[in-house]
């Protein structure tokens, strides 16, 4: 399992643009994409990864999160939600050289205070 070489800095929150299933697929439009991006590259920082959740499923990634993942190099981070409160908390890193070659492999993380 890899670990993490820093902590994350800050987690943006991003509006859901999914018109077609909202309620089980989560979809950031680009235009919002771009602007996290260049906020972020204006503190210095850099896009790390995303994070969403898996309400009542296991916070294991999905044949639709990979398929759905574009981002390599990135991390994604899963949390497991029952009853609407936040039980397991997963993370992947998108390996691979390419789209076809794209996977996902664990990584540990370690909450901060």
């Amino acid at each position: 399992m890899l670990t993490l070489p820093q902590p994350i800095a800050a987690a943006l929150p991003a509006a859901n643009s999914e018109a077609l299933s909202p309620q089980n697929r989560y979809s950031i439009d680009a235009r919002e994409l771009v602007r996290i991006h260049r906020e972020a590259a204006r503190q210095g920082l850099d896009i790390a990864g995303f994070y969403h959740s898996h309400p009542d499923h296991p916070a294991m990634w999905s044949p639709t999160d990979l398929a759905e993942a574009h981002w390599l190099g990135c991390l994604y981070l899963i949390t497991e939600l029952r009853a609407g409160k936040a039980v397991t908390t997963n993370a992947f890193l998108l390996a691979g050289d390419s789209e076809e070659e794209k996977h996902f492999l664990p990584v540990a993380i370690e909450p901060t205070s």
